[in-house]
């Protein structure tokens, strides 16, 4: 649990630091490098920002990039590690362990907002401490999901041996508790809104971007972040300012 709590911590420390200040208002520049880019992205809507700034030219001519997808957390790290990147998209907890262990990594922008909860489809549970002795199907170990299951589950009142976690996909978990095999969980979007239109008695327990809010003064939840490597490419100079980032949004 202290783990989880450092980690979470972490995360909170580097979106404080990077959003405690409104950014500089400054016309679109060009990200010149003197080594093309690799940039390393999951399959996953985190990923849009960067593969638009690749699209349009940002890095300059689109074949000075190079996008790899991973799906695999191992070859994550031996990417990071041996500093075969240049930028790198992944949940924040993910990046935060790598810097942790000396990898030569900057944070350049967090993702702030999550879209996870407990939910059920048992009538007679309404409240996160009703899920004491209950088995809880939990997104796989280690990831974003299940560190933060174990977080909101202590934080509102429940430890987390006081239940049993089953790891699963994210679409094994929807058709569990579609077949009724499974009646608690750890949900995410997109699988939410399905569920919710699927599953009969389908209801959220808790919302864990609603409960950080309550609870940290309306600050929304930590989730992906950009990590940049200053060891290989710290010659470039270059950072993605959040004015250029925001308008990849659009």
């Amino acid at each position: 649990m202290k783990k989880t709590l450092y980690a979470l911590a972490a995360i909170g420390f580097c979106s404080a630091f990077m959003f405690g200040c409104s950014p500089n208002k400054k016309e679109d520049k060009k990200i010149v490098l003197k080594q093309p880019v690799h940039i390393l992205l999951p399959k996953s809507a985190p990923s849009l920002p960067l593969l638009r700034m690749v699209e349009t030219g940002t890095f300059g001519n689109k074949e000075s990039a190079k996008v790899t997808f991973y799906t695999d957390y191992g070859k994550l790290t031996a990417a990071a590690t041996n500093g075969e990147y240049t930028y790198i998209v992944a949940p924040s907890n993910i990046l935060a362990n790598l810097y942790n262990k000396g990898i030569k990594g900057k944070f350049v922008n967090v993702a702030m907002g999550s879209s996870v909860a407990f939910v059920t489809t048992d009538s007679s549970v309404n409240e996160v401490p009703d899920l004491k002795s209950k088995k809880i199907y939990v997104p796989p170990k280690g990831s974003l999901p299940s560190i933060m299951a174990e977080y909101f589950l202590e934080t509102n009142g429940v430890k987390v041996q006081d239940v049993e976690f089953v790891y699963s996909t994210h679409q094994d978990i929807a058709g569990f508790l579609e077949n009724g095999s499974a009646k608690y969980a750890v949900d995410v979007q997109p699988y939410r809104t399905r569920n919710s239109k699927k599953i009969s008695g389908y209801k959220t327990i808790l919302d864990f971007s609603e409960d950080w809010g309550e609870k940290h003064n309306g600050q929304q939840l930590p989730n992906f972040s950009i990590m940049k490597n200053v060891g290989n490419y710290e010659q470039a100079k270059s950072v993605i300012d959040n004015d250029v980032f925001n308008k990849a949004l659009h």
